[in-house]
């Protein structure tokens, strides 16, 4: 197989969410600059990232408040991103923002999880904003275990559909893999009206491990559910992919995996039924991990995967649609770039050819949780490493379209081409 060479980029001398007075500098690791510390104690990170239809950006974070509780971020920005405002939310625990929705009213849904000073547990939370950040109303979701919830669709009526992990009581954290201390978590899809009130909830369980991660719905009002399983409890990880009708009947379920673990976490659902499950696993990899796009067609069947990385360990965390047809799938990346973890990107063609990938580096680990297109290239969300008392900051990276971020980064190679996939239907 021949691998694209990805490149240590360059900044790219824009100022995108700087501190004020900060410079970007040419060549080298991305700088300071690009870490946007949101005011505060602690750390702080980006989960999602849109554009509005008026062309800003929208942030979903969290950001450490004056207590060194987590509180849920919001940030809307100019299309040159120069923040309009910044919005926190939180009631005294942790309360984590993962996702932000425009509405059509022009408000934004924010969704996430937190835990209260009042509970023992975590739940799925839901605020409602109008369209300059200030609350309307916080909706919680949850019992005696805890909930988080990743991904939320818009539907035209205003409504919205979410997808929530249940797992074990307080004190259980699930890891990046599904893996014990967690060994029971479930999932469902919840369909909740233009005020959030519960509609119906679609639950996701087998005998093993099933979490949901993300949610589209096609132009038929079909909903597309996506994430990871097991087979069985300790057993290898599975892309898990269902379908559901618009009143929350199950249409189909598919699993997706090889010999290896094979981790489902990015979804692109298309106007036709068509789906795009992105992910990464060890099935076929050359490294531990190498991101995966895995096409399937309106009754889940597959029809063709991409498999790309290098000899380290590759993870693709989100993708995003491009204008031409393709999409980007972003993460974080050991095989490229610098010594620790590097946040990348990858474009692949509408045919799920990759046409390229570049990886940022940094004296210290970086992560892409997020990407949009934009005016002139991409932006990447996620976070930075920095040490010290504040741990992380805010991470936004604006590249060109071919992924160039600064005059110093070499020409993408030639002809780069990906390899096909031994993931299968299960």
């Amino acid at each position: 197989m021949r691998r694209p060479r990805p490149l240590a980029a360059a900044p790219l001398l824009l100022a995108l969410l700087h501190p004020p007075g900060a410079a970007a500098q040419e060549g080298g690791a991305l700088p300071a600059p690009f870490l946007f510390p949101v005011p505060g104690p602690g750390a702080d990170a980006a989960n999602g990232v849109r554009r509005a239809r008026d062309g800003d950006l929208v942030i979903a974070g969290y950001a450490r408040g004056p207590r060194g509780d987590a509180e849920m971020l919001l940030v809307r920005a100019d299309p040159a991103g120069r923040p309009r405002w910044t919005r926190r939310y939180g009631e005294g625990g942790d309360d984590l923002g993962w996702v932000a929705r425009e509405l059509p009213d022009g408000g934004f849904a924010l969704l996430g999880w937190g835990a209260s000073a009042r509970t023992s547990s975590e739940d799925a939370v839901l605020v409602r904003t109008d369209a300059a950040g200030n609350p309307l109303w916080r909706r919680t979701y949850g019992g005696p275990e805890n909930q988080r919830a990743t991904d939320l669709a818009v539907l035209p009526d205003g409504g919205m559909v979410f997808v929530e992990q249940t797992g074990e009581p307080a004190g259980c954290i699930p890891s990046s893999s599904g893996r014990p201390p967690c060994a029971d978590i479930r999932s469902a899809v919840v369909r909740v009206d233009a005020d959030g009130e519960e509609l119906w909830r679609t639950g996701v369980a087998g005998p093993g491990i099933d979490r949901l991660f993300y949610v589209g719905v096609d132009g038929t009002g079909r909903i597309v559910a996506m994430g990871l399983a097991t087979r069985a409890p300790g057993a290898d990880l599975d892309v898990l992919a269902v379908a559901l009708d618009a009143g929350g009947g199950l249409l189909w379920a598919r699993r997706y995996g090889g010999a290896g673990d094979d981790v489902g976490h990015a979804l692109l659902v298309y106007p036709d039924g068509e789906a795009v499950l992105g992910g990464y696993g060890s099935t076929g990899a050359a490294g531990p991990n190498d991101g995966f796009a895995i096409r399937v067609g309106v009754d889940g069947e597959p029809v063709r995967c991409t498999r790309f990385g290098g000899g380290g360990d590759d993870r693709v965390i989100a993708m995003a649609p491009a204008a031409d047809g393709g999409y980007v799938a972003t993460g974080y990346t050991r095989s490229f770039g610098a010594a620790g973890w590097d946040a990348y990107l990858a474009k692949l063609d509408a045919a799920d050819r990759l046409e390229w990938l570049r990886a940022y580096a940094a004296p210290a680990d970086q992560a892409g949780n997020a990407a949009v297109e934009v005016p002139g290239g991409w932006v990447v969300a996620g976070y930075g490493d920095v040490g010290g008392e504040r741990g992380r900051e805010l991470l936004l990276l604006a590249v060109d379209p071919q992924g160039i971020a600064g005059s110093g980064t070499a020409p993408s190679p030639a002809d780069p081409v990906g390899e096909g996939c031994s993931l299968s239907a299960r």
